[in-house]
């Protein structure tokens, strides 16, 4: 991990001791808090898949904005009339995909999300953007949706940009982590590891890589 100090040259251990459930949790929430807190962290950018209007899988990258160790949850934005967040209610479930190049760690976090909408979560995470991101909801054209060839390409909208019809269009999602799969791969041997929470009570179990 970046914050960590590579004394051997060899990538920090993360899964180490894979009966101690609250440690491996407590290491794994320090890269989940330096993705939402450090913009160069390569966990900054995860891919979340997501249940498509079909049935089958859909992926996209998102920003992880925020990070809540104790509550368990993550959260990110994005435009109310995106697929995702058709997806997202219809099925809220989602499977986020992070990955750390340099200390090869991998994890797959399943989790619930809640869609704010125009309510008191959602102004609060509006107002914390820059204005730059702000103005990126306002946008008259569908997300997804088909545009001519010769469409300009006008995105994000230029200023004056109207706030209350981008707020209107902002949507903030919480996904509560209801299971995460822990891979590291390392030259001494590859540890993985899967932390559930049942009834709000923290389980791991060791798994084959």
């Amino acid at each position: 991990m970046r914050d960590l100090t590579h004394v051997t040259g060899k990538p920090v251990l993360a899964l180490t001791d894979l009966t101690d459930a609250a440690g491996t949790w407590g290491r794994l929430c320090r890269w989940l808090t330096a993705g939402a807190t450090t913009p160069s962290h390569t966990f900054r950018w995860p891919v979340l898949s997501t249940v498509a209007a079909d049935g089958g899988p859909d992926a996209r990258t998102v920003v992880l904005r925020r990070f809540d160790p104790p509550a368990r949850r993550l959260v990110f934005h994005t435009d109310v009339r995106t697929p995702k967040a058709a997806d997202l209610r219809r099925d809220p479930r989602g499977v986020f995909l992070f990955y750390d190049p340099d200390d090869h760690l991998q994890l797959r976090v399943r989790a619930t999300a809640t869609l704010h909408h125009a309510d008191g979560f959602a102004r609060t995470e509006f107002d914390g953007l820059p204005k730059h991101n702000r103005v990126t909801y306002a946008s008259t054209g569908l997300p997804g949706a088909d545009e001519p060839p010769d469409a300009p390409f006008d995105y994000p909208p230029k200023p004056p940009v109207d706030e209350a019809f981008a707020f209107a269009n902002f949507l903030a999602v919480a996904c509560l982590i209801e299971r995460i799969d822990a891979l590291e791969l390392h030259p001494s041997g590859h540890r993985r590891a899967v932390l559930e929470w049942a009834g709000g009570v923290l389980q791991m179990r060791r798994v084959g890589p």
